[in-house]
């Protein structure tokens, strides 16, 4: 996470970050809660090569709202599942007070922008998931894509999108899907973990992937652009890249991150699973690269987890925890060296949370 504050409108910071997969060589929070189903749009997937996994407008990922089920499937169609849910949150101080803005099992995001300070119309058809091919079965059906997301994406903070050929799309990778949320709506911050008041902020959420081989077949691109879109300064900035993990079965799960690579992972206890058997594959996600006004700022700087029955339920505690520092503000200790983790370097600037 970066620590930074944004100014006054339009001051913006976006990451892109690697959702991959490696081969091997529930819970009472999980009730599926706002944003209403009849307004997000949970229908779309990211699905162009062994990954398939569910997209929304509502900033959250790799959760099945319709179903109330995991939503990265790995290989894609199989069934078996190595995300149970996903989602960004972001956190900063208002005023001298701590308000953070969640999606993981409720989202309290809605679709569309802010517009004139207020959030937009959720209803509107043009704040869907927008979905985008290289290649189509025809010119006709390139242009009429193209035109539809033209029409309603652009306009709104989407990149415009170049011909290739007679029938493509000069997209990256294979696949690609664009939406925009905000968290204006006060009426949808009601998740057990935060429930502070809006921050006024736009998320703008690009997937790609390819069909490429490996490694490339195992791997989803994510670039979220986040955008202040209120009149206040939200000072101390921290986003974090929040996961519940179900790697098969979801009771001998382990988690850890590599902090000079930006990877946070998560991998089986054994060597048997549940749901993949012999073989339970590993899941990881690496920030790749922050941007944001003022001096660079590192990928990651900390790494948090929490078991179910520990989550956190105020903003103050979610922000200490996009920290690195636990929910009642005391330091991470090494349990072997006694060291306080919570202050190496990993915590200075990108703050991530995981569970």
């Amino acid at each position: 996470m970066f620590r930074r504050s944004f100014g006054r409108r339009c001051a913006c910071a976006t990451a892109f970050f690697l959702m991959c997969v490696a081969p091997a060589v529930a819970d009472a929070n999980r009730a599926p809660g706002a944003p209403d189903r009849n307004t997000a749009d949970f229908t779309q997937r990211i699905d162009a090569n062994q990954l398939s996994m569910v997209v929304s407008n509502v900033g959250s990922f790799g959760y099945d709202l319709l179903t109330g089920g995991a939503g990265l499937e790995y290989p894609g169609g199989s069934g078996r599942t190595v995300l149970f849910a996903g989602g960004i949150w972001v956190g900063a101080m208002v005023d001298g007070a701590p308000r953070v803005t969640v999606a993981e099992y409720e989202a309290e995001y809605g679709p569309g922008p802010i517009i004139g300070g207020l959030p937009a119309d959720p209803t509107d058809p043009r704040f869907k998931v927008y979905k985008l091919f290289r290649d189509y079965p025809s010119t006709a059906e390139r242009d009429a894509a193209r035109a539809d997301y033209f029409a309603g994406a652009v306009p709104f903070g989407a990149p415009a999108i170049a011909v290739l050929g007679p029938t493509g799309l000069a997209i990256r990778g294979d696949q690609m899907t664009w939406s925009v949320a905000n968290d204006a709506d006060a009426s949808l911050h009601t998740s057990h973990a935060s429930h502070s008041a809006p921050l006024g902020i736009e998320l703008r959420t690009t997937f790609n992937a390819s069909a490429a081989a490996w490694p490339y077949s195992r791997v989803i691109l994510g670039r979220i652009e986040i955008r202040n879109a209120s009149t206040q300064t939200l000072a101390a900035a921290r986003v974090g890249v929040w996961l519940d993990p179900d790697l098969g079965g979801h009771t001998d799960d382990l988690v850890a991150c590599i902090p000079d690579t930006a990877l946070g992972y998560c991998y089986n206890a054994t060597n048997t699973d549940a749901m993949y058997g012999s073989a339970p594959p590993a899941f990881g996600v690496r920030i790749l690269r922050v941007t944001a006004p003022g001096p660079p700022v590192a990928a990651m700087s900390a790494f948090f987890r929490y078991v179910n029955g520990t989550d956190p339920t105020s903003a103050l505690q979610c922000y200490r925890q996009l920290a690195g520092l636990a929910a009642d503000g005391s330091p991470i200790i090494d349990p072997t060296s006694g060291s306080d983790r919570s202050r190496s370097r990993r915590t200075s600037r990108w703050r991530s949370t995981s569970c």
